[in-house]
């Protein structure tokens, strides 16, 4: 019975020294590495609603911004559309769990936007952003990116593109379907 007991016990501390975590931890996603600094908390215009956060305004002076998974020790649930106008932001960077996308509108200098693959839907996604040139998501997920626009996992649908392109665009074949505001405030001829 000893022996059991001091096996079990070597057994729980090297557990323990390695940090192994059980299933009940694992509320979220690990954030990959990222080569930008994530944005302070105090950078952004928020309210706390309940358990999550609401992200009203990014208020920082960085051009190129990692949005933080948690503000106040409580994870991100809504970020308001407008949240960039007048920022400066020239690239920003969703949080991987982050499913609650509503677009992103009113954002003059944004060039690059990453989004995570958790998103399920996008709505209206890129609205009044003049110089978006880049749409980046992470692969798995409901949607892909070919080429900077974005689509359908399945390359059926072409969900948006880019309207700080210009030139011309040629919609790829297997294409079946285009988003309502796919192409809204385009610059394309």
């Amino acid at each position: 019975m000893k022996k059991l007991l001091l096996v079990l016990l070597s057994v729980l501390f090297i557990l323990a020294l390695s940090g192994c975590k059980s299933d009940a931890d694992d509320t979220e996603p690990e954030e990959t590495e990222s080569p930008f600094i994530i944005a302070p908390e105090e950078d952004f215009e928020y309210v706390v609603s309940g358990d999550r956060v609401n992200i009203k305004k990014y208020i920082g002076n960085e051009s190129v911004v990692v949005i933080p998974a948690r503000i106040e020790g409580l994870r991100i649930g809504r970020i308001a559309v407008d949240f960039l106008e007048d920022s400066g932001v020239t690239e920003i960077t969703f949080p991987s769990y982050f499913t609650e996308f509503t677009g992103v509108s009113k954002c003059d200098s944004l060039e690059i936007i990453h989004l995570p693959s958790m998103l399920e839907k996008i709505p209206e996604p890129f609205r009044f952003c003049p110089n978006l040139k880049e749409i980046d998501i992470e692969e798995g997920g409901a949607y892909k990116t070919e080429d900077g626009a974005l689509y359908t996992a399945d390359g059926k649908t072409l969900a948006a593109y880019p309207c700080g392109r210009t030139g011309s665009f040629t919609v790829p074949e297997g294409v079946e379907a285009i988003e309502k505001f796919a192409f809204s405030n385009s610059s394309l001829s």
